[in-house]
């Protein structure tokens, strides 16, 4: 996913098309950084959104 190279630069991640998403669908793809790195996607409703971002423990995880 990763080595292909057009001419832009490398990549920083992959997305998948917004077709079939839906609130807590949970997406993981190998990440950019190779040696067993993962990028996650996640679909939340705006509500589930703000309140997970408005949760300091959590950011302070994620980040």
């Amino acid at each position: 996913m990763y080595g292909t190279e057009f001419g832009l630069g490398k990549p920083v991640a992959v997305q998948k098309r917004s077709t079939n998403k839906f609130d807590w669908k949970l997406i993981v793809n190998p990440g950019a950084e190779g040696e067993g790195s993962m990028n996650f996607e996640i679909c939340l409703l705006p509500h589930v959104m703000i309140s997970l971002v408005s949760d300091r423990e959590f950011m302070e995880t994620v980040a």
